[in-house]
């Protein structure tokens, strides 16, 4: 996922990113700027790769959205589903 998606999963990504604690805004369902540096915030306190595209291995680390470690949309970030820059 990279700046310029928009859709339900952004949301999912936006709530799991302010769950970690590095996204503040509403989820709006965009990658926009502020998304952006969130993703690039948590990337660098994680020791990922810092360039705000949200790949296999920033998902990973990612909390889930709820205590049971379960996604709670029925639609599920899944990383095979998207095309990673």
């Amino acid at each position: 996922m990279v700046k310029g998606h928009e859709g339900e999963h952004i949301s999912i990504l936006q709530a799991r990113v302010g769950i970690a604690g590095f996204y503040y805004g509403n989820s709006t369902g965009i990658f926009g700027l502020i998304t952006e540096e969130a993703v690039k915030r948590f990337q660098q306190a994680y020791k990922l790769n810092v360039d705000g595209v949200v790949g296999s291995a920033t998902l990973a680390k990612l909390p889930p959205l709820n205590p049971d470690g379960e996604q709670t949309s029925k639609k599920a970030i899944n990383p095979d589903s998207f095309e990673f820059r």
